[in-house]
């Protein structure tokens, strides 16, 4: 067999699969947290615009700071590796425990109660 070649599909590793899972994980709880700031900042607009002043004023004021101190050169786009597309069971996975995580405080569970006998 001269000259043809033989693809070969290859399972991913542990590794590959794992970063699919968190890679998913962090998108999605990223368009979580966007969308809750957003909808924080609408609120807090018509309440008031002071604090809108501040906020912009702080957020310059940290970018300002940023561009002087950071020696950091382009921006790192994560692992690429063999996870070319956005399917498959890690995948889907990382976004349902992202979908299912808390991300706001919440009152601790309290202590189990002292067992009687």
């Amino acid at each position: 067999m001269r000259g043809r070649s033989v693809r070969r599909v290859r399972a991913h590793t542990a590794h590959t699969v794992r970063v699919a899972f968190y890679r998913a994980y962090i998108e999605r709880i990223a368009e979580r947290l966007q969308r809750a700031r957003t909808e924080v900042f609408v609120a807090e607009r018509v309440q008031s615009s002071a604090t809108a002043l501040v906020l912009r004023d702080k957020e310059s004021e940290i970018s300002a700071f940023h561009q002087q101190t950071s020696q950091a050169r382009g921006s790192w786009q994560g692992y690429s590796g063999q996870m070319r597309g956005d399917l498959g069971t890690a995948t889907k996975a990382g976004r349902q425990a992202a979908d299912s995580a808390r991300l706001s405080q919440q009152a601790e569970l309290g202590q189990k109660s002292m067992l009687t006998r």
